[in-house]
């Protein structure tokens, strides 16, 4: 039973981590492949859902093992813990951090919006219970969501969902979301305590779709950009280092147990205001062809990663030495 509960916490982590990785981004694969479930009578859009979300469960494993092992307590070395969840999701399945750039969207994007805003803060406001900060923190979601829903590498690519097909879209994507919080809410009382045998398997699998994914990219990936490769394995032995520093030092309650009040049914209900103002949002954005300023978005964010990592680094040691000078 106890295993159960660890797997449907990972998998429920994932629906979460995979709704804002992926389904704020329209105009990419993942989004399409949802658009094919109503368009069509194949059921090739709903396994590619069940598909991806379960590669979003092991790359959730990459967060949940490391704020356990590492006893992760507060905001700075979640920040930290969180870069390694973004590395799993843009390094192992596909070879983005080596091809493209470590900071976006692996330790950008995915450790701000994913872990920080989608998992964290999230549910940080729904153990509040409080109807109006559920309503504040939705409709601001969904109202990003709208403007955000025209990204493309390519600018100014045109639309490919109407306002109606963006509204079922829209629903679709937030159930899994909304899933995602109902499970963790049901397992709120079963702590998170992986067994070695657990930790070994997820390790070897991670490995082995590495090497796959290696196998067919070619394993001259690795030194086609070396700066990349460079830059990774520096980051995770930063990271590493300074939060085994930390596993030692560590003395505030674990982040994996902060959420253990109950979450009211009506406050889930109130997640809906999310998809139905991007709906509303998105008719505006769409009937005007409004395409937001994502480089400017994207480079905010990859400059704002690097402050923070800087400045978590910095706190997260200044608490080691601080530890350290009182012992």
């Amino acid at each position: 039973m106890h295993l159960l509960f660890r797997l449907l916490t990972i998998y429920a982590t994932g629906l979460i981590l995979m709704f804002f990785s992926e389904y704020f981004f329209v105009n990419e694969g993942p989004a399409q492949a949802i658009i094919g479930i109503f368009q069509s009578t194949s059921t090739a859009g709903l396994v590619s859902y069940i598909e991806l979300s379960l590669y979003y469960a092991l790359f959730a494993v990459w967060l949940l093992i490391p704020l356990y092992y590492f006893k992760i307590g507060n905001f700075w070395a979640l920040y930290i813990a969180a870069g390694f969840f973004g590395i799993a999701t843009e390094g192992v399945v596909i070879p983005l951090i080596f091809t493209e750039s470590l900071s976006w969207p692996a330790l950008s994007w995915h450790v701000i919006a994913d872990v920080l805003l989608g998992w964290y803060l999230m549910r940080r406001i729904l153990i509040k219970n409080s109807m109006l900060f559920t309503i504040m923190a939705s409709i601001s979601l969904g109202l990003f969501w709208a403007f955000w829903a025209s990204w493309s590498h390519i600018s100014d690519l045109p639309f490919i969902l109407s306002p109606g097909q963006f509204t079922v879209y829209a629903l679709i994507t937030s159930a899994g979301l909304i899933t995602g919080y109902v499970l963790l809410n049901f397992l709120r009382k079963t702590e998170f305590t992986p067994q070695k045998t657990e930790v070994v398997f997820f390790s070897v699998l991670t490995l082995a779709l590495w090497l796959l994914m290696l196998s067919e990219q070619g394993i001259q990936l690795l030194v086609m950009n070396p700066r990349n490769s460079i830059l990774l394995v520096i980051y995770l032995g930063i990271a590493i280092y300074t939060l085994y520093s930390y596993r030692n030092i560590a003395q505030e309650e674990k982040i994996l147990y902060l959420f253990r009040t109950g979450i009211a049914w009506w406050n889930m209900l109130i997640l809906l205001l999310m998809p139905l103002s991007a709906s509303g949002a998105y008719y505006f954005v769409y009937h005007y062809q409004i395409y937001p300023p994502t480089g400017l978005i994207v480079t905010l964010l990859h400059s704002s990663s690097h402050i923070f990592l800087g400045i978590s680094l910095f706190m997260v040691w200044r608490q080691i030495v601080q530890a350290r000078h009182n012992i």
